[in-house]
């Protein structure tokens, strides 16, 4: 809703943008993982601290964005950080108006850089103790290597990475939906 805004539009169509963000099918296939799904929910407030930094210089944008970056790293779905990175790189070098206090693609792709890394440090404080507690763990002594590769992807499935099953009757069924991850590009 707020990126919306931020974009100028009205806020009756900031509202429908995010009724159609959080029932669209990319939150609908990360909503029974909720690391990714939290994960997920991070981006959009990314990107408007991001483009508001790009915009308006500053420290505040770029702090926000920091802080949310990091915040998403923590939620511990580093496929979403990645992909994060790539949308911002991609929005601000090549969707975003070039004009603003940062301008250039060196100086915004050093931007991103430089958040990046302030957030992965901010992040990185939260590992010494998860390294004190991984003795703790059922999975500090490892795991067989049939238990990590029974999930791997069959070449049979691979054409579903285009084009997804068909899910018709999920929302319906009475028991746990039990398909992993996203279902297609």
């Amino acid at each position: 809703y707020a990126l919306v805004r931020y974009w100028g539009l009205s806020a009756w169509a900031a509202f429908g943008a995010a009724l159609v963000a959080l029932g669209g099918g990319y939150f609908l296939s990360v909503m029974n993982m909720y690391n990714h799904f939290f994960s997920a929910a991070w981006t959009p407030s990314i990107i408007l601290f991001f483009q508001r930094f790009l915009a308006r210089g500053g420290v505040g944008g770029f702090l926000g964005a920091t802080a949310c970056l990091a915040c998403q790293t923590l939620v511990c779905s580093p496929e979403h950080v990645i992909l994060t990175a790539f949308i911002l790189f991609a929005w601000s070098n090549f969707g975003m108006p070039a004009d603003g206090r940062i301008v250039g693609m060196a100086r915004r792709v050093l931007a991103l850089a430089a958040m990046g890394a302030a957030a992965m440090g901010i992040a990185a404080l939260q590992l010494l103790p998860a390294y004190a507690l991984l003795k703790e763990s059922s999975r500090s002594g490892g795991m067989f290597f049939a238990d990590h590769s029974r999930w791997s992807l069959d070449p049979d499935a691979l054409f579903t990475l285009l084009v997804p099953k068909s899910f018709d009757g999920m929302m319906e069924s009475a028991e746990p939906f039990s398909v992993s991850f996203i279902q297609s590009i």
